[in-house]
């Protein structure tokens, strides 16, 4: 009875570490090119209640996006290919550089791409996604983490979205630029506090 019971073991062991392999390590599954629903469409909703001016709105559908991990919202930003929203129609931008987080960078340098529906959408979605982060600011600071840069940054990176999304509306390349660069600023100076990670 003995030998069967140290079999089993021995099997379910080996089983557990087959799974293992498969799977990957711990939280793998959840760090790929997945995106819960919610988050997307939340912040879709955000980003077209932004459009439309309806701020008091926007802070409701935000707390509703507090539960989430704050890495969904901010992938939003990735590649299309990983996860991110992309910037205009799916094949209107090379892939390399399909992304809010790369086209903030480029046109803040004066480059990316010249569609300016596609740079107000961006707009507007940038402002969304830094409408979630500032919801979910930390309750108190841990060292040089306080919660009241982390709302600050949220909303200058909200107000750049804005910015960019209004620029573009008036075909104002210089004005798309400088609200892009501000964006771009702004999430180094975030991210340098507060990203753990990368």
């Amino acid at each position: 009875m003995r030998g069967n019971a140290r079999w089993m073991t021995a099997g379910a062991a080996g089983l557990a570490l087959a799974l293992a392999a498969l799977v990957g390590p711990r939280g793998a599954a959840d760090d790929a090119k997945t995106m819960p629903k919610e988050v997307t469409d939340g912040v879709l909703k955000i980003a077209d209640l932004l459009a439309k001016n309806k701020d008091a709105d926007v802070s409701k559908e935000a707390a509703e996006l507090k539960k989430v991990d704050l890495k969904f919202p901010m992938r939003l930003f990735k590649l299309r290919k990983n996860s991110g929203l992309g910037v205009g129609k799916a094949g209107d931008v090379p892939e390399k550089m399909d992304g809010i987080e790369r086209q903030l960078e480029e046109v803040g340098d004066g480059g990316g791409i010249k569609d300016f529906a596609a740079l107000q959408e961006m707009g507007y979605r940038t402002a969304a996604i830094a409408a979630v982060s500032e919801a979910k600011a930390p309750a108190k600071a841990a060292g040089k983490k306080n919660p009241k840069d982390w709302v600050a940054w949220s909303a200058e990176m909200r107000k750049a979205g804005l910015e960019l999304a209004e620029a573009a509306k008036a075909k104002n390349a210089a004005g798309v630029q400088k609200a892009a660069a501000t964006a771009t600023k702004t999430c180094t100076k975030c991210h340098d506090v507060f990203r753990d990670d990368e």
